[in-house]
């Protein structure tokens, strides 16, 4: 009896110094890419960008991958208040409706290389522009927008930059404006036969002084997901909740999501590890730890922002680092195993810390559990003091499954 075929896996590649690659290709099929890059050169913001922006599309041209295949970029910025506008205005921002738009994504998180930007980018290797619709939302934020991109039996939605004060408004809290964004989010939605119960798979929810205005979000949109369905015996959504801000110094709350049209109840497997980690409305959080989305060949697992947190909910490791940041990779492990998956099949992942002057102990610790996995590291306080660091990532597994539809 001959032997079965290779299942198609992620590889793992780094392009240079400054650029970290996965790569999911299977035969004859969509290839997924995710690049972590950074400029490799200190100096000024317009400097670092535009070196940034070289290293991106020699990356691009080194994979075999046209600029148009972007689907999602994330800028990770020092200083959003003097970089924003120039980040949106370059090539990697390219506001409008061309063949290389994306949802584009620009949020205050310092990389904790000390370079000004740092970005994380998705690519599908056989999008053309006629597959991608940009849908511009000014109402709530000038970048504001979702990108819809037509894969046949189904539509991905990203959306990107959703923020919750008005330009112009008076002071309104983070209650008010997580009202404002998911309200905003749940009307596109609407516009193209979504929800957010039965289509949203992964939610990011930027928090300007977290320490601060945190509680606030959590309750606002505990109240509005239970009027959409979402309570414990449904389900919630995968998401990270983090410090992160703007431009504009009074939005305090801004959203980032990813929806997908046209998946069954069937396809979405949520997950839990409770010998491990507990279920988030236990201490009052409505979220999911994890999900596995299904398609006929292959299956995206997304772990939400997870912390060296014990199955009681408390902090583990208080105080000390290095040891939180293990149990934070047991912890991720733990879900992906759960989802049929591990760490070797990580495609993307994100490492927010409170402290920069952890960043060295915790990167050392990083490329000796998880080495090969690309990675940005950045300055982002977690939602309570003494959780020192927060990853979440994105594995890709190989599915065979005529059920459902190909990605």
């Amino acid at each position: 009896m001959g032997k079965r075929p290779a299942q198609p896996q992620v590889i793992h590649r780094q392009l240079g110094p400054s650029c970290r690659v996965s790569a999911f290709e299977p035969p004859a099929r969509a290839g997924e890419f995710h690049l972590f890059v950074e400029p490799e050169n200190d100096g000024a913001f317009a400097d670092q960008l535009e070196e940034l922006t070289r290293i991106y599309h020699e990356a691009l041209e080194t994979l075999g991958l046209s600029p148009q295949s972007g689907i999602f970029r994330r800028c990770f910025v020092s200083d959003a208040a003097n970089q924003l506008d120039q980040v949106m205005a370059s090539p990697l921002g390219l506001v409008g409706d061309g063949g290389e738009a994306a949802a584009v994504s620009c949020i205050q998180q310092p990389p904790l290389s000390g370079r000004k930007i740092a970005i994380w980018a998705y690519h599908l290797s056989d999008v053309v522009p006629a597959d991608k619709t940009v849908i511009p939302t000014p109402e709530v934020g000038q970048y504001a927008r979702t990108l819809a991109v037509d894969r046949g039996e189904h539509t991905l939605l990203w959306t990107t930059q959703l923020t919750g004060r008005p330009a112009g408004a008076d002071a309104c809290g983070p209650d008010s404006q997580t009202d404002r964004v998911f309200n905003a989010y749940i009307e596109m939605l609407g516009a193209r036969q979504a929800t957010l119960l039965r289509n949203t798979v992964r939610t990011w929810v930027f928090v300007q002084q977290v320490d601060t205005h945190y509680q606030g979000m959590v309750d606002a949109r505990r109240e509005l997901f239970a009027k959409h369905g979402l309570e414990p015996k449904t389900h919630y959504i995968v998401s990270t909740g983090i410090e992160g801000r703007t431009a504009r110094p009074g939005s305090l709350v801004t959203l980032d999501a990813v929806a997908d049209i046209g998946l069954t109840e069937e396809e979405i497997d949520y997950i839990d590890r409770l010998d491990r980690l507990n279920r988030t409305d236990e201490y009052g959080v409505t979220f999911e730890r994890a999900v596995r989305v299904n398609y006929a060949d292959r299956g995206h697992v997304y772990v939400a922002g997870t912390a060296s947190i014990g199955p009681d909910g408390d902090v583990m490791h208080v105080g000390n680092v290095v040891q939180q940041v293990e149990r934070t990779i047991e912890n991720i492990s733990a879900l992906l195993e759960a989802g049929e998956t591990s760490l070797s099949d990580v495609a993307a992942m994100i490492v927010y810390l409170r402290d920069i002057a952890d960043k060295d102990r915790v990167r050392a610790t990083l490329e000796s559990v998880c080495r090969d996995v690309p990675y940005v590291m950045i300055w982002a306080p977690v939602c309570r003091p003494t959780w020192l660091v927060e990853i979440e990532a994105l594995a890709i597994v190989s599915n065979d499954d005529s059920r459902w539809p190909r990605y």
